[in-house]
């Protein structure tokens, strides 16, 4: 009798840690509502380790708080980036609801400890979407409008879903990547046209908060843009302040012999 029940043990304990294995891998679909939303939200975001993506269709100073963006400093401080897309209507011109200046300047106030924009803010526009991307880890959607209404305020009812499965929480960053990657060639096309430092600037932090690093750097030589090697500098310096850059990398040792040259310099 001990030993069969021994066996059972054995057998319920291996075929609970294969049913935690298949969840590790497979990832799940969970559903919120209401107050949960909020603080899901919230624990959501402070986990990033390295980057996070919103999409709402409006923004507002309801949500864009003191407190939510000391939260989003804090993420800046450890090398997160954050990237905000938003925007309902065709063209930025015809949005009804306009992004509040005091909202505006919270956002650019956000910087990394280098001083760079940390949190990428650019209207997208025609979407009606809510969705919340972590590190390409965690995508979070539903009904909530993320950055307009706070779930748990108990005005009306709201549902989400949090997905950590991972093809279904790739495609969905794919989706908004393309976005921001096509809405930053062409800003790189008018800073050039322009010779606009300002804009460039912008665009190379959209880029370093997309991973695309090398890229800023080929587009900086390919240009002989000199006074934008600090700033390429810079997003790296925040790849591995997020341990996303590694010392084995490319983006490493390019760093490395900028410094070396700059120091030279001086």
């Amino acid at each position: 009798i001990i030993r069969q029940k021994a066996l059972d043990n054995l057998r319920q304990q291996e075929q609970q840690s294969s049913s935690e294995i298949t969840n590790i891998v497979a990832g799940t679909a969970v559903q919120l509502r209401g107050g949960k939303i909020s603080q899901e939200l919230a624990n959501i975001l402070d986990s990033a380790r390295h980057q996070v993506l919103i999409y709402s269709p409006w923004i507002s100073a309801r949500v864009i708080n003191d407190r939510f963006v000391k939260r989003l400093q804090k993420l800046a401080n450890k090398g997160v980036w954050i990237l905000i897309g938003y925007g309902i209507a065709k063209t930025e011109e015809a949005e009804d609801r306009k992004v509040p200046k005091e909202v505006r300047e919270k956002l650019e106030a956000v910087l990394t400890p280098e001083g760079i924009p940390a949190v990428q803010f650019f209207w997208l526009g025609g979407s009606h979407a809510k969705e919340l991307i972590v590190d390409q880890e965690i995508h979070l959607l539903g009904s909530n409008n993320l950055l307009s209404f706070w779930a748990g305020s108990g005005l009306w009812d709201e549902s989400v879903y949090k997905v950590t499965i991972q093809e279904q929480v790739q495609q969905a960053y794919e989706f908004y990547a393309r976005r921001f990657q096509a809405l930053a060639q062409e800003l790189w096309n008018n800073s050039l046209e322009n010779k606009n430092v300002e804009l460039a600037t912008r665009t190379l932090c959209l880029w370093g908060a997309l991973g695309m690093e090398e890229m800023a750097l080929s587009q900086i030589k390919a240009n002989n843009w000199q006074e934008l090697y600090s700033v390429w500098i810079s997003l790296v310096r925040q790849g591995i302040r997020a341990h996303k850059i590694l010392p084995d990398s490319a983006c490493f040792q390019q760093l490395q012999d900028l410094e070396k040259l700059s120091n030279q310099h001086t």
